[in-house]
């Protein structure tokens, strides 16, 4: 793999001005034989390949004036029930728009070669910069920035990529505090997938809220879901089958699960909030109109995608960044999923 090669590279190479290299491509009469002809062998060495926008708008020839963000393709169900990433997507277009940049969406596994599935829009030179997701790995990151382009990773990262994330950790701490108050002390929790990122936080408020109240979190009983609402349905199958008599609260770290895990108990003769209370996270629009409405965290989604784009130009155009790990603080929202604990 070898960096993103520009208009300046080849200039640089033919002994010539970027403005001279511009004038070939754009079969300018005013440029010397003998020049060309050297610009042309170049471009063929180096495999330069011009943006056909800029070519087209007349403008830096280094610039598509089209940005990408590249995602982790799950399964179809992910993408359909994951609100909080359409949400995330309208506020990186609505900041693209603004400066008249197109957004290019795009898929990728997160097992094999991280750069397989999104190669020709790399070799092709389409896009000035790029908001890659932390749940494709860390090492696809860098290797996008090896190869020159501009990086910003919507989530977690260790190292110095800049990066946007929501404020997990304390959500959940939040949340699990509102459950306490309420009396909860035994509650299960509906995980998501183990590698991702935001579990590790979640859990990790959750932790905190517990031993702040003199409890201890490793009784909690827990079950692994998949950020579904069949994941969690059938994590709250496990959860009231083996706990079920103990359990008075179930906490899901997002909402699809969450109303899963509703569904399950309202199917299974168990009232939401009167014998259980249920909690999400995200605050997906479908949450509040749900039978009971869902107490949750509300995620800034909109405005995490224009800090993400906000971001990337601020690194396209030279501007110094306030933060390179920027984190969206999220706010409790207190509805009728979640009560008092009933009576033994």
């Amino acid at each position: 793999m070898t960096r993103r090669v520009t208009i300046k590279d080849v200039a640089e190479h033919a002994g010539t001005s970027y403005q001279t290299v511009s004038r070939v491509l754009n079969n300018k009469a005013d440029v010397a034989p003998e020049t060309r002809t050297r610009v042309l062998a170049t471009i063929k060495m180096l495999n330069y390949r011009p943006s056909m926008a800029a070519r087209l708008l007349g403008q830096d020839q280094d610039r598509t004036f089209t940005i990408a963000n590249i995602i982790p393709y799950y399964d179809v169900d992910f993408v359909f029930e994951n609100d909080h990433l359409m949400q995330q997507l309208h506020g990186i277009d609505l900041e693209a728009t603004l400066r008249g940049y197109s957004l290019l969406l795009s898929t990728a596994h997160s097992g094999g070669d991280p750069m397989s599935s999104y190669a020709r829009l790399l070799e092709r030179q389409m896009v000035d910069g790029i908001i890659f997701e932390s749940g494709l790995g860390e090492d696809g990151a860098q290797e996008l920035v090896a190869r020159g382009y501009k990086v910003v990773i919507s989530g977690y990262t260790a190292g110095a990529i800049p990066c946007v994330r929501s404020d997990d950790e304390s959500g959940t701490y939040v949340l699990t505090q509102h459950l306490l108050a309420l009396g909860h002390r035994h509650i299960g929790v509906i995980m998501g997938p183990e590698s991702a990122m935001p579990v590790h936080a979640r859990w990790r408020g959750y932790e905190r809220a517990m031993r702040d109240a003199a409890l201890d979190p490793r009784h909690t009983p827990r079950a692994e879901g998949n950020y579904t609402f069949d994941g969690g349905y059938d994590a709250a199958a496990r959860l009231m089958q083996a706990h079920g008599q103990q359990l008075t609260a179930l906490l899901a770290f997002n909402d699809a699960m969450a109303i899963g895990a509703m569904r399950w108990l309202q199917e299974h003769g168990h009232a939401v909030p009167g014998d259980v209370s249920v909690a999400g996270f995200d605050d997906i629009p479908i949450a509040q109109f749900q039978t009971p409405s869902l107490t949750t965290i509300r995620l800034q989604s909109v405005e995490a995608g224009r800090r993400l784009a906000q971001t990337l130009f601020d690194i396209l155009d030279g501007r110094p960044l306030s933060t390179t790990h920027a984190v969206i603080p999220t706010e409790l929202k207190v509805r009728d999923s979640t009560t008092v604990p009933r009576r033994p």
